[in-house]
């Protein structure tokens, strides 16, 4: 009977063993391509175990289910890591560093709905170790509905060249609905100041920058009415934050309305800070509005600016529309298009 018992407890063990995914830690992860385009492929978290000994993420409420990869970084320093749906409809994921793979004691980043596929996460991160291995974790958000999802990863190539949207009749469009990259601005004088009334320069439209060095142009449509809250961060090609500042005008009832509309009693958002990471917030978004930013760099030195929704997965908060930097206009007859 002991016998029995043991090897039925035994082979409880096996088929439990045997039902976890072989990614189920850090040291069984699965290697990744990084490629020159986000090429998915599909894995699953079933079965999967929480990992212990490891920094917690802290975002995407982390509650165990986690599988793992991993990703040597290219020549760029940057990769884009990106995922999509499948039995999972909303996840988590983090990148770690660390001697080993046994000792992954530095946690990258975290992000919880930063890709535009649902509510699954992205992550672009630039300043890494060439030929250095990174380690990513997967979850399903609060570990209830764990099963299939797909992940795929390309190199981001750093900025090299000044952006060229340094005036409003050259911005670029951009969403919040996704982590978004966009090289800034280097080398262009300020276009003007508003915070001191009595300064040469002073134009009431920059609220409250002292000054707007190297100005780079974006412009958003909202896609669902609602809240919008966007952290806007800037950083050098090799991670280190820089100086952000920005300005928030809207709302706009076209894209043609924006450029000559641009006036003091209609910025919504504006900081002029040291800090490397703002937070810009549109209280009351509606369908169809417009709006435009101005990001400036004051440290004149070559980077990235990235745009994140932080309020995406808060119910009742607005979206933007992302068709705006995809589209690609189709024939029109007597019309004009931009």
């Amino acid at each position: 009977m002991y016998r029995f018992l043991f090897l039925l407890f035994s082979s409880f063990l096996t088929l439990v063993a045997a039902a976890q995914p072989g990614n189920d830690d850090p040291c069984n992860a699965i290697p990744l391509t990084v490629g020159t385009t986000c090429n998915y492929a599909q894995y699953t978290n079933a079965s999967a175990t929480a990992s212990s000994g490891i920094l917690a993420p802290g975002c995407a409420l982390y509650s165990g289910g986690d599988v793992w990869f991993s990703v040597v970084v290219p020549a760029s320093g940057g990769i884009i890591i990106d995922t999509d749906e499948g039995t999972i409809t909303d996840g988590g994921m983090a990148i770690y560093s660390g001697p080993n793979c046994n000792n992954l004691n530095t946690l990258i980043v975290c992000d919880d709905d930063g890709s535009s596929n649902g509510f699954m996460p992205s992550i672009s991160q630039t300043g890494l170790t060439p030929g250095a291995t990174v380690y990513i974790r997967v979850w399903e958000y609060g570990n209830d509905n764990n099963g299939t999802f797909s992940i795929c990863v390309k190199a981001s190539i750093p900025c090299t060249a000044s952006s060229s949207n340094s005036s409003c009749a050259a911005a670029d469009p951009f969403c919040t609905g996704v982590s978004s990259d966009f090289c800034n601005t280097t080398n262009v004088p300020s276009i003007g100041q508003g915070l001191f009334s009595t300064s040469a320069g002073y134009n009431p439209i920059y609220g409250c920058l002292g000054s707007s060095p190297n100005p780079a142009f974006y412009f958003m449509n909202i896609a669902t009415t609602g809240p919008i809250v966007f952290n806007i961060s800037q950083q050098t090609n090799a991670g280190v934050g820089i100086d952000v500042d920005y300005v928030v005008w809207g709302p706009f009832a076209s894209q043609a309305a924006m450029c000559s509309g641009l006036a003091a009693n209609n910025i919504v958002s504006c900081s002029y800070s040291l800090a490397s990471v703002e937070t810009a917030s549109i209280p009351n978004a509606q369908a169809g509005q417009w709006y435009m930013v101005l990001i400036t760099n004051f440290s004149n030195q070559p980077g990235v600016i990235n745009f994140s929704q932080t309020n995406a997965s808060t119910p009742g908060s607005g979206t933007t529309n992302c068709n705006i930097m995809t589209a690609v206009p189709g024939l029109c007859s007597g019309g004009n298009f931009t």
